[in-house]
């Protein structure tokens, strides 16, 4: 394999197409364009051959294992990175739909098999939402394992199984296993993004932020991380950072929701009610009209409309969608500022004792969140930042 390229530099713009040729046969493997503002030339240097690697990487890894596939299972394949990476994972054409078509054709293709369990453990956090029948629980804990023996050589066999373990709460294995992914491929955008939300929640923060804006540079749509980015200098009352990563999120559509979920929670805890009634009205036009969300949920909640027992109700309506732990660790947490806003002190602490039995890693939020200040002197709060303190200190001795 030959890598060439051409490079043009405007004066705004360092642009750079790059290829992967095969010598012996004259075939474009890999064709791809970056670009980089000018006036960052040498960040952008950088960052622009670190995308190239993780093109070549990708592409590498597919021609390695040709002979174990298929021309319409590569093809299926490189269509559900495509989907993974936009988060269209479950439903006609989506990632899991796709990979499953690869793997009909082409069982033992490796590449496919560990982007497979990179897609259901996606599917398991977001089951709640899809209403789909499957048992993503098991059916990621099975394609993790697979994946473990057919394909260990692989970046996102590792991630995959970090992903898993995020799920589960055991927080020491994903680290692990996203330091694993991020050793056998070093440009991989998903695993930054990934460890930089857990070191967000977990004290590790400056690094955490740093990583973030590297997956970010890496693949601009991987913007997920940027939510936990904008709310931990919310919760350290950096108001102009909050900003600028809420506007990066705002930015991009598919982060519109995630915007608005972060834009009330903060409002929330400043009492600020107009924002959390303009982020009402937003989320009513982007749902159109789809069962409550997030966003209502926790504006009604704040805003009075619902009960303390409507509360509840609301809480126990989404366990029946049987969430992983990471997402009813996520939901125990929301709820608990709406509890503790609306005074319901006994309630909050419920909450926040349920999400520590959910395996809640989030230091951050205890020590600082607003919403928490009236319970933050509690026995039963202390004994809950005791428990968390000792996990955060445990899953970073990797």
């Amino acid at each position: 394999m030959v890598v060439d390229a051409t490079l043009q530099v405007t004066p705004t713009l360092l642009r750079v197409q790059a290829r992967l040729v095969e010598v012996q046969t004259g075939l474009q493997v890999y064709n791809e364009r970056f670009e980089a503002r000018a006036e960052d030339l040498l960040d952008a240097q950088e960052i622009v051959s670190k995308k190239i690697a993780e093109g070549l990487r990708v592409e590498l890894t597919t021609y390695a294992h040709r002979r174990t596939g298929t021309p319409e299972a590569i093809a299926l394949y490189r269509r559900a990175r495509r989907k993974i990476i936009g988060s269209h994972i479950v439903g006609p054409d989506g990632a899991l739909e796709l990979l499953e078509e690869a793997l009909q054709a082409a069982p033992m293709f490796r590449p496919a098999i560990a982007s497979y369990a990179v897609a259901l453990a996606r599917a398991w956090f977001f089951a709640d939402r899809v209403g789909s029948p499957r048992d993503f629980a098991a059916l990621s804990r099975q394609a993790v394992t697979r994946a473990l023996e057919v394909a260990p050589d692989l970046a996102e066999t590792h991630f995959a199984r970090g992903m898993y373990e995020v799920q589960v709460g055991e927080w020491r294995d994903a680290v692990k296993a996203f330091v694993k992914a991020l050793e056998l491929a070093p440009t991989y955008a998903h695993a930054h993004e990934y460890l930089s939300q857990l070191q967000c929640e977990a004290g590790n923060i400056e690094d955490g932020v740093s990583r973030a804006r590297l997956a970010a540079a890496l693949e601009p749509s991987l913007l997920q991380a940027f939510a936990h980015v904008a709310r931990v200098h919310a919760l350290r009352r950096d108001l102009a950072a909050l900003h600028e990563f809420i506007d990066k999120l705002e930015h991009q559509p598919h982060f519109h929701f995630q915007a608005l979920i972060t834009r009330v929670r903060v409002a929330g805890w400043f009492g600020d009610l107009d924002t959390v009634r303009t982020c009402l009205e937003r989320s009513r036009a982007l749902v159109h009209g789809e069962r409550e969300n997030a966003v209502s949920f926790s504006a009604h909640g704040l805003l009075g409309d619902y009960s303390r027992e409507e509360i509840w109700a609301g809480f126990e309506e989404f366990l029946r969608g049987g969430p992983s732990p990471r997402m009813l660790t996520s939901t125990c947490q929301v709820t608990a500022e709406i509890m503790g806003i609306r005074g319901f002190h006994d309630d909050c602490l419920a909450l926040i004792e349920r999400a520590c039995e959910a395996r809640l890693i989030d230091l951050e939020w205890l020590d600082l969140c607003p919403a928490l200040a009236s319970v933050r002197s509690d026995p039963r709060f202390l004994k809950v930042r005791r428990t968390v303190v000792h996990r955060v200190e445990a899953m970073w001795i990797v």
